[in-house]
């Protein structure tokens, strides 16, 4: 749908179909790693690259967000771990962009969400602590600890929460890193960049705490 709205400056200067098809990546994956996301452009912008016209992933992303701007959206990066990702936000979250998040989860599942949330804001907790959040709700919204797993591994796969890197240990990507029950998990970029009105205005996390995130 983002990519099919047009307005009449937008119809004068449509979009390259390899930039679309990196556009649904982005929208596909939630956020995605710079090295990924560059290996993918170079295998669908290869005809570009055959005839010396390639053009670069980074320009490819500014070409993107002249049209998604329209729309109030944006393709911003943040470097986290020494990596930095990309995803699709809102330019300016508004009351309606906020509920996006929201609507995703029945009211139960919002609460302890937002538990799991203001805990992370804070400081890297275990699968174990944050599925014992769930003993935090009211009576009548409590979760079995399966359900509370289920949204944790929830988190985890889109990209909203992940593995935090062990003290001392070599650099690398979350999905390699070991997860158990009592592997610590952190806030994962997606976060910083679609939820950080929620990690500072109501999680109380400072500005100066948050990954600078990049705008192109």
């Amino acid at each position: 749908l983002l990519l099919t709205i047009r307005t009449a400056e937008t119809m004068t200067d449509p979009l390259p179909p390899a930039v679309r098809l990196l556009n649904q990546l982005f929208l596909a994956e939630g956020c995605i790693p710079e090295d990924r996301a560059q290996k993918v452009w170079e295998s669908i912008d290869g005809q570009q690259h055959s005839r010396g016209s390639a053009t670069s992933l980074r320009k490819a992303v500014k070409m993107s967000n002249r049209q998604l701007a329209h729309v109030n959206l944006e393709i911003r990066g943040v470097t986290v771990d020494g990596m930095t990702y990309f995803a699709i936000v809102n330019k300016d979250p508004d009351p309606i962009s906020k509920l996006g998040f929201a609507s995703c989860f029945t009211t139960e599942e919002l609460n302890f969400v937002r538990l799991l949330l203001a805990t992370l804001a804070e400081a890297p907790a275990s699968r174990t602590t944050l599925c014992n959040l769930r003993l935090k709700l009211k009576e009548n919204e409590k979760l079995t600890h399966d359900e509370s797993l289920k949204i944790v591994n929830r988190l985890v796969d889109e990209h909203w929460i992940w593995p935090a890197p062990a003290e001392g240990a070599a650099a690398s990507s979350p999905s390699q890193r070991r997860q158990t029950m009592n592997t610590d998990m952190t806030l994962a970029p997606r976060a910083f960049m679609e939820l950080s009105y929620m990690l500072v205005d109501q999680f109380g996390m400072e500005n100066s705490a948050l990954p600078q995130q990049l705008v192109f």
